[in-house]
């Protein structure tokens, strides 16, 4: 599963594969934002995790909050058929390879993932991360300062 016009890291590729399996445990036939971030703070290991570590009151929290607005779904894609991503994600995914190219970055990445969450506002995942503290800013002074990016901001 790839986003469209996007180069990812593998760890960004994986993410994505995260992703589904959470869509897959909720039965969900589609792939948002909430599947996207219930695989961030999955994944305590590179820049996403330290900044979510950095900047959250905690990733179980957050993971907790998306727990109590999800409901399992019923999935009846036929069997092999692709999972779609919802509109809300490729808006994040869209912000997320302008935030990789205005930090420098070749290839979308987890934190720059994250960051197209935020950007994108309106979507579950930001939402939870809100409540737990998570902004675009400090997300963003994080991923700064944790892996060197420069200084400027996507359009």
């Amino acid at each position: 599963m790839a986003a469209p016009d996007h180069r990812l890291t593998a760890d960004a590729d994986a993410l994505l594969r995260d992703a589904g399996a959470e869509a897959d445990r909720l039965r969900h036939e589609y792939l948002g934002t909430e599947h996207l971030t219930l695989a961030l703070v999955g994944r305590p290991d590179g820049v996403a995790g330290a900044v979510l570590r950095d900047v959250a009151d905690g990733a179980p929290g957050v993971r907790d909050t998306l727990a109590t607005v999800l409901a399992p779904g019923r999935d009846t894609r036929a069997p092999g058929a692709e999972r779609p991503f919802t509109s809300r994600t490729l808006e994040a995914l869209r912000l997320a390879a302008a935030h990789a190219r205005a930090l420098g970055r070749d290839a979308v990445g987890p934190e720059h993932v994250l960051l197209g969450i935020l950007a994108e506002r309106h979507n579950i995942g930001a939402q939870a991360l809100a409540h737990h503290g998570v902004t675009l800013e400090a997300a963003l002074a994080a991923v700064r300062r944790l892996d060197g990016g420069g200084p400027a901001r996507p359009s």
